[in-house]
């Protein structure tokens, strides 16, 4: 989704080089209802469109490793099956009858993106001197 409306925009952008995508990560909070559950639990990942649910996956398979199953929800696909859902402040889009919701509350910007805005101010100043 951020890819696809940054490719919408580029043409609208006095420099299109100074476009990128932020990277997200999860807060802490989030995170500590996700280390509750016992290892190997299958948990439905739901978004609002399948592109940030991917990232969301491999979000949380690099901090967490692939002690729970995660498992992106895809529109149309019956997850009866599942206990536990888990969303980004995306609740609405979980199926009723799923009856664990884990709401891990909004993504935040990582470190890398603020480094990447520092790098890209810093550059900025230093040719325009």
């Amino acid at each position: 989704m951020a890819g696809s409306r940054a490719k919408l925009i580029r043409d609208y952008v006095t420099n299109p080089a100074n476009i990128f995508i932020p990277r997200r990560t999860f807060t802490k909070k989030g995170l500590n209802q996700i280390f509750k559950l016992a290892k190997g639990t299958d948990v439905l990942v739901v978004n609002d469109d399948i592109e940030t649910t991917l990232e969301c996956v491999t979000s949380l398979y690099n901090i967490c490793g692939e002690s729970i199953n995660l498992i992106p929800m895809i529109e149309g696909n019956d997850y009866r099956h599942l206990e536990y859902a888990l969303t980004p402040c995306e609740p609405e889009f979980i199926p009723d009858y799923i009856p664990h919701v884990i709401d891990v509350g909004g993504r935040v910007i990582d470190i890398s993106t603020i480094l990447l805005i520092i790098s890209k101010i810093t550059t900025q100043r230093t040719e325009h001197s």
